[in-house]
């Protein structure tokens, strides 16, 4: 018997659902309809991020990693 786990459908329908989530969650928490670079943010931790400079280091390594997929197939 296949499992789920092992179904690669139900997996992608699962990140799908569990990425849809978390952008609820993360628009309760600012009390406005979240992007989803801030649906990211949220799953990264920003909000836990305990200094000033760990947030500016996450933004930052998200958005140099955000950059490069942009310019992926354009060259």
């Amino acid at each position: 018997m296949k499992t789920p786990l092992g179904d690669i459908r139900a997996n992608i329908c699962a990140g799908v659902r569990w990425l849809f989530e978390k952008r609820r969650l993360a628009s309760i928490h600012l009390k406005k309809s979240a992007s989803w670079i801030e649906t990211i943010w949220e799953y990264k931790g920003v909000k836990r991020a305990k200094t000033k400079k760990e947030v500016e280091k996450i933004k930052r390594i998200f958005s140099d990693f955000y950059e490069k997929l942009q310019k992926c197939g354009k060259d």
